[in-house]
């Protein structure tokens, strides 16, 4: 093994440089430290400091860090040691500019410490030369957060996030944050705050990286406001963005802030320690000032607005700003509602109908946005599913006035361009809701469950079984067809098909409440309330129901008429079937068979539960007097 380089008077730098060159792909080292070290080297770098940096940080750039971590540990020391031998300024300059050439590679993090020791030992007086570095390691670090997410087997995000922690930690050392609004408060404030946010974010909490997320905070929180403080007046924020900030990157635009702060706020609500946050986060958990603060962000993040549409803002960087990648928008999604989650358990139980304001009824759009997406494939996406499960959770909150209320909000049948799947499962949690309060009405009373929904918040309780609130819900949920669809039957059968199961339920139920009048409690319940259902479902008026004629009647109607088209086009298929000529057109001729008896069965299941709530409908007609 060659220990040092061939002696050379030569003031050759190249000859230098190919020496060092070949002692590196052979990987001798000790021979490149022993040499880095000697005369002719030192002296060649007093003249050439640029050129040396230069070459190290291209080597940087070449080697794997699985394959070369020596020789890469003996190129850091060598960049870590110039700061100390050369002139401060010169070496903060050169490595600043190395840094934006690798500002992609992972191996960008062996620049960091010396570019720590470069700003400690300026004392921050040249603080212009400082905020390019940040700058490009923030840029750093976002690239890596987007390589781990869309490429997880080659992600170097923990090493490069160890490394960026480390530099803060050194830089900061012994920074003094002053009381006066100093230039360099302020950067270094904004930057530690979210420069850690988008890792945050794309990490998944796990043991393995909760020292990583810990010292993430800390750093945090050693800026001289208060994380909680930044974040809530990020939360201010217009969607405009902070127009002091000129020097700040397109990154640092709200739709990027919003989404990143997602990371913060995840580990502090989900993960983090009491200790952790101790004197940072001093109205965490207080239930309405978490809300208030983490509300205006899910807002922005969870509406899945366009980014582009931004562009026509006044603010020229806007301009310049990208969609952040499909893979980051999925993860704030699904962090989002992870976040939302969070939210449900610092709220006080039951959510009654004060707690629904217009801005905690964005909850349920936003929610619903992300449930009614388009879909391809027959499982539903994980976030379609989370999004459904938090809307069920949320409901199940509410008071049974609050549900009542947000019903009659979400299912008015005029509202253009319905989701008919969304419309059936709103009416089916309806059904639930009702089946819900009506038992807990024959079991303690309707006069019990009213000083409940009080004691709960609600001024003027709403409850389902009664007359006056189920006519209403009824009046929305059973009308056919829809004002504002032109749908093909066959495609608004979901919600068709709920609202006969729901009709169904209260026709059978009454049905049972008229054979077995003996069964109520004496609690003071009369059979008046229990057949009250039907009466709001049936809405008689004279000797008409609207039940009848602006449901039953036009759906059946229609059914009808379907049904025999369907079966024409069947037998029709069928006949062509038998005489067709090719395969290829008896394959066309098969696929479109397939089509008509999927479809046929539909309407089929949609005639037989009608049959069931017509049959339900005359043996209690007979029963009742209305």
């Amino acid at each position: 093994m060659t220990d040092q380089l061939p002696v050379t008077k030569s003031s050759d730098l190249g000859v230098i440089f190919d020496s060092l060159d070949t002692l590196i792909r052979n990987k001798e080292t000790d021979g490149l430290r022993d040499a880095l070290s000697g005369e002719d080297v030192q002296s060649q770098m007093n003249e050439n400091v640029a050129q040396f940096i230069h070459w190290a940080c291209a080597w940087i750039e070449k080697l794997s860090n699985n394959l070369d971590e020596d020789i890469l540990s003996i190129l850091h020391v060598l960049l870590q040691s110039m700061p100390l031998q050369f002139e401060v300024g010169e070496c903060l300059l050169l490595l600043t500019g190395q840094l934006t050439q690798l500002r992609t590679n992972a191996n960008v993090r062996y620049l960091l410490k010396p570019l720590a020791n470069c700003i400690t030992l300026t004392d921050y007086t040249k603080f212009a030369r400082v905020r390019p570095v940040i700058n490009e390691i923030t840029a750093s670090l976002m690239h890596q957060s987007r390589v781990h997410l869309e490429q997880p087997k080659l992600s170097k995000l923990p090493k490069v996030l160890e490394a960026v922690i480390d530099f803060y930690s050194n830089v900061l050392v012994n920074y003094r944050f002053r009381e006066g609004h100093d230039e360099g408060d302020a950067f270094f404030t904004a930057n530690l705050l979210f420069l850690f946010a988008e890792p945050l974010l794309v990490l998944d909490y796990t043991s393995e990286f909760e020292l990583l997320f810990s010292h993430s905070l800390r750093l945090i929180n050693q800026s001289k406001t208060t994380p909680y403080a930044l974040l809530a007046k990020a939360a201010r924020l217009s969607e405009h963005g902070n127009e002091r900030n000129s020097e700040a990157s397109a990154e640092n635009y709200p739709c990027l802030i919003f989404t990143s702060l997602l990371g913060i706020l995840s580990y502090v609500m989900l993960h983090a320690t009491p200790k952790e946050l101790h004197n940072c986060w001093p109205l965490v958990f207080s239930k309405a000032h978490y809300i208030n603060l983490v509300h205006p962000i899910l807002n922005y993040t969870l509406t899945v607005r366009s980014y582009p549409n931004l562009k026509n803002t006044e603010h020229e960087k806007m301009n310049a700003l990208k969609s952040p990648p499909e893979v980051i928008q999925k993860k704030t999604i699904s962090r989002s509602l992870e976040l939302l989650q969070a939210i449900l358990h610092f709220c006080l139980i039951p959510l009654n109908s004060t707690w629904w304001s217009e801005d905690h009824m964005d909850y349920v759009w936003l929610l619903k946005k992300l449930a009614i997406q388009p879909i391809s494939g027959e499982m539903l996406p994980e976030v379609v599913t989370d999004s459904i499960s938090m809307i069920d959770r949320l409901f199940g909150m509410s008071t049974y006035s609050a549900r009542y209320r947000l019903f009659c909000r979400i299912l008015d049948p005029r509202q253009p361009g319905e989701h008919h799947g969304w419309r059936g499962h709103m009416i089916t949690l309806c059904k639930d809701y009702l089946h819900q309060a009506w038992l807990e009405c024959l079991n303690a009373g309707p006069t019990v469950v009213a000083s409940r929904e009080c004691e709960a918040g609600e001024e003027t309780p709403c409850l389902p079984f009664e007359q006056r609130c189920l006519g209403q819900l009824a009046e929305l949920i059973f009308v056919y067809p829809l004002p504002s669809s032109t749908d093909a039957l066959v495609d608004q059968s979901s919600w068709i098909l709920a609202a006969l199961n729901m009709a169904l339920y209260i026709l059978l139920r009454c049905n049972t409440i008229c054979m077995n009048r003996d069964l109520f409690p004496t609690s003071g319940v009369t059979p008046d309330v229990g057949l009250a259902p039907y009466r709001a479902l049936l809405r008689q008026t004279n000797s008409n129901s609207r039940f009848d004629d602006f449901f039953l009647k036009p759906l059946e109607k229609d059914l009808n008429c379907q049904i025999t088209e369907i079966q024409a086009r069947i037998h029709a298929f069928e006949m062509s079937l038998k005489s067709a000529a090719n395969s290829s057109e008896k394959n066309r001729l098969n696929t479109e068979l397939t089509i008509q008896r999927s479809t046929l069965l539909r309407l089929r299941l949609l005639q037989v539960t009608l049959e069931h709530v017509q049959k339900a409908h005359r043996d209690l007609c007979s029963k009742v007097i209305l």
